[in-house]
């Protein structure tokens, strides 16, 4: 039964029978017909054998001409790595039009490194290797141990999580597969083609899908219009890769109906394309980074190179106040300072009284000692007397202070040279290979750079104007000017629209592959200088899980990235600075 939430005490506005069966693993799913668009309305589900009632959903029609839309992006939510709590902060938001998943709805495997809720039967499972707990393992505690039976029960464990079902409860959703969810990321055809039937499958069964359930289609590209306002164009660029022996990240198909929806869309006046796909499509690159650090290497040089002249020029002058004015051999500039005041210098030999009986002891007898002149006496001594010689080998203090300073400083000028010879050498060579040198992620739109001319063809000769791509995968955020090449002389001056990607909901991040003392101690040097080889990077963070929130009106996209404390007793929730994308200037406005 559906009733509209707007109306109190409503009858229903719908109601039927579906079946649930073993064939589709006793879920059930519904096509009804005759909704208002845009329209929130209220469902439940009654056992007609016990009359037992389901918890009541809620979910909200597309179509229409709202004026205004609130979308929230997900991606990567792994059940093993930890609770989903992120899927409770979506739970809250209020006047949802739609949640995206981008991908990895669910995890095949257990990374050990994440190893934080995994069910102790697949824990102790003999199936479970050394690296990593895999479908197999997951096989082993279903009956029959067939793959099927593996994939239902990964999707049933993942939708025992209560925030994931507290979020399924509260919004409509639009899933992507990806390479987690189907067991395979399709960069070759040699794999067991019926083991991925059997993902697809359940994925079919577990996931709302209106296309794959309802219309009994194998395809998640699709496309929902919001009226004059968005038209979101979800793409696949996983499951037809390098069909045929070609390098492709869509088949022919798929572009095809890809071109004619997006030029439909710009025919239209839709103001603006939110475009879904599973993997980062920017470049992500290091290439040119060889470069970035010898130039810094080289100005720090430059930097020591003048610390170390201007040490040498004033250190006569500094000596004065910090050495311990003991005579010293290496001290040229303090004895020619006190020639110039007309002193002359203490002596660091006392006299010394002569043995008992010896001598008078009236009598004091200096032996190869000059005579002692008080320094405070205006006593004029012959300017053309000779630098006392060191008495002592001990060099003074504020001399050794020097020696080192230019011995360390020498040091680190050498290690630099050579860092600046060695980065210069690997720039070089970097300037003379291949385009694609230095891709951080080839099984994403790096790795099919000529797929991604070809899209970004697609909204040039089309004139199409304010698009978003959305993206996952990656597990860190970032917002990205669209662009065919990675920028190091500043972000684009061409706009073509620009690119989200969300943190992941739980997937490991780079503290957690790495760990939180070593991401603190390399990524604040790391991060500038990735930042400096991706100028068309705009915003990136390496380390959070949470998930996205687009506020779309006609004026403009603004996108706030929520984050999720999913480890914390509290579950903390920070928001980052929001970001704008303006109507018309199909860029990222500046910060």
């Amino acid at each position: 039964e559906m009733v509209p939430v707007a109306e109190e005490n409503a009858e229903p506005v719908s109601s039927g029978t579906v079946l649930a069966s073993a064939a589709d693993d006793f879920t059930a799913a519904a096509l009804v017909e005759g909704l208002v668009a845009n329209t929130r309305y209220r469902y439940h589900f009654v056992d007609q054998a016990t009359g037992s009632k389901s918890s009541v959903g809620e979910t909200r029609t597309a179509g229409g001409s709202p004026t205004s839309l609130r979308i929230l992006v997900s991606s990567c939510s792994s059940i093993w790595s930890g609770a989903l709590a992120t899927y409770s902060e979506m739970a809250k938001q209020e006047d949802v039009n739609l949640v995206i998943h981008v991908g990895d709805y669910i995890y095949d495997y257990v990374d050990k490194d994440e190893a934080e809720r995994v069910p102790s039967a697949i824990e102790d499972s003999e199936a479970a290797d050394a690296s990593e707990y895999n479908i197999e393992a997951v096989d082993s505690i279903a009956q029959g141990g067939s793959s099927l039976l593996g994939w239902r029960r990964v999707h049933s464990l993942h939708l025992l999580d209560p925030n994931l079902r507290a979020a399924r409860q509260k919004h409509p959703f639009l899933v992507l597969w990806d390479n987690h969810d189907l067991g395979h990321d399709f960069e070759s055809e040699d794999y067991d083609w019926n083991r991925v039937a059997q993902a697809k499958q359940a994925f079919r069964e577990w996931v709302p899908n209106r296309r794959l359930r309802l219309s009994g289609e194998t395809e998640v590209y699709q496309t929902l219009s919001y009226g004059g306002l968005a038209d979101i164009i979800a793409i696949d660029i996983l499951t037809h890769r390098n069909e045929y022996g070609s390098k492709n990240i869509m088949n022919e198909a798929q572009w095809d109906w890809f071109g004619t929806e997006l030029a439909a869309s710009a025919g239209r006046g839709t103001r603006w394309r939110l475009i879904p796909n599973q993997n980062m499509f920017v470049p992500w690159t290091s290439k040119g980074m060889a470069g970035v650090v010898a130039t810094h290497l080289f100005t720090w040089m430059l930097f020591l190179l003048l610390g170390i002249a201007a040490l040498c020029v004033f250190w006569p002058y500094l000596r004065v106040y910090i050495c311990c004015q003991k005579r010293c051999a290496c001290c040229p500039g303090l004895w020619s300072v006190r020639r110039q005041t007309g002193h002359s210098p203490v002596p660091t030999q006392l006299p010394q009284l002569p043995p008992k009986g010896e001598g008078s002891s009236n009598e004091l007898t200096l032996q190869g000692v000059s005579p002692v002149v008080s320094p405070f006496e205006e006593t004029k001594v012959d300017s053309e007397v000779e630098r006392p010689g060191p008495t002592s080998r001990t060099t003074c203090c504020g001399c050794r202070l020097f020696y080192r300073i230019c011995c360390c400083t020498f040091c680190v000028f050498i290690y630099i040279a050579v860092s600046v010879g060695i980065f210069t050498i690997f720039g070089l060579v970097e300037d003379v290979s291949d385009s694609e040198a230095g891709g951080l992620d080839d099984t994403s739109w790096d790795g099919y750079s000529s797929e991604r001319v070809r899209f970004l063809d697609l909204i040039k000769s089309g004139a199409v104007q304010n698009t978003m791509v959305l993206s996952g995968d990656a597990h860190i955020g970032w917002a990205a000017d669209l662009t065919s090449t990675a920028s190091r002389d500043g972000r684009p001056s061409e706009g073509l629209g620009v690119e989200f990607g969300s943190n992941s909901i739980s997937r490991g991040n780079v503290d957690e592959q790495i760990g939180s003392f070593l991401t603190d101690l390399i990524l604040p040097w790391v991060g500038p200088l990735l930042q400096a080889c991706n100028q068309h990077w705009v915003a990136v963070d390496y380390t959070q899980h949470g998930f996205g929130l687009l506020d779309i009106n006609y004026e403009r996209i603004q996108v706030t990235q929520y984050w999720v404390d999913f480890r914390s007793i509290d579950k903390t929730v920070t928001t980052a600075t929001p970001l704008r994308m303006t109507a018309g200037q199909n860029r990222w406005d500046e910060l």
